[in-house]
């Protein structure tokens, strides 16, 4: 007998579950039946308009800062940040057209031959930057001769600097992880070291002249990087350095 009550209730709740079951799938058929209709993006979420034109944005020289010696940064930067879109449109199985895709001879322009990154201590210093200064000050000599080497890229940055130094973060027009984003990120990291580095190097040997000058340059790029970046990264990129 009490076996039988036993299958009675588990009968009953079986059928209670699909029941539930049924209505909760009836439920998501009816919610889904039709489709939103397709609402114009909000204001706050459109894509800031280009301030600038290309040919007078930072973005694109830090971006294409280790072009080879014999390239503008700012061309490659530009010609690189295109090949990028159009293999992200690409990624994305959409058509591009013909006159957006950048050229062979455009690409290997852009490409060329990088120079070399920056590496290795005493010049790369991941620690405080009380550690930083020490480092650099500790190791004058071969912070000297690790500068030399990047002469050409250090000469970039402080041209970039001493003219109309400009900078308004490039989006991609479509948001997704195929899409490149804070290009110009190493190429800011690289003049910061540069500035940096040099400014202590400067005081150490006493050049307070060449110490405010780096250290105003340094000052500069990163006030204006903060102000007009515009993704999260871009932000970050320019509290760090």
């Amino acid at each position: 007998m009490a076996l039988t009550r036993w299958l009675r209730g588990l009968k009953w709740f079986v059928w209670l579950l699909a029941s539930a079951l049924l209505l909760l799938i009836a439920a998501w058929l009816a919610s889904n039946w039709n489709d939103a209709p397709p609402q114009p993006r909000p204001e706050a979420l459109r894509l800031p308009t280009p301030s600038l034109p290309d040919e007078r944005n930072a973005f694109f020289a830090l971006a294409g800062l280790r072009a080879a010696a014999d390239l503008d940064p700012l061309a490659a930067g530009r010609a690189v940040w295109k090949q990028q879109l159009a293999r992200a449109a690409e990624s994305k199985g959409q058509f591009v057209a013909p006159a957006e895709m950048p050229s062979a001879n455009e690409a290997d322009r852009a490409l060329g031959k990088p120079l070399p990154s920056i590496a290795g201590p005493p010049l790369v210093c991941n620690q405080s930057t009380d550690a930083c200064v020490t480092q650099w000050i500790d190791n004058a000599d071969a912070l000297s001769a690790q500068r030399k080497e990047h002469a050409l890229l250090g000469q970039r940055c402080e041209r970039l600097l001493e003219g109309d130094f400009q900078f308004d973060e490039a989006l991609a027009p479509m948001r997704t992880v195929a899409e490149p984003l804070a290009q110009h990120g190493t190429g800011a990291s690289d003049c910061s070291k540069w500035f940096l580095s040099g400014a202590v190097l400067a005081w150490s040997r006493q050049d307070r002249p060449r110490a405010m000058v780096l250290l105003g340059m340094a000052d500069r790029m990163n006030r204006t990087l903060l102000g007009g970046s515009h993704s999260l990264i871009g932000q970050m990129i320019a509290v760090r350095v």
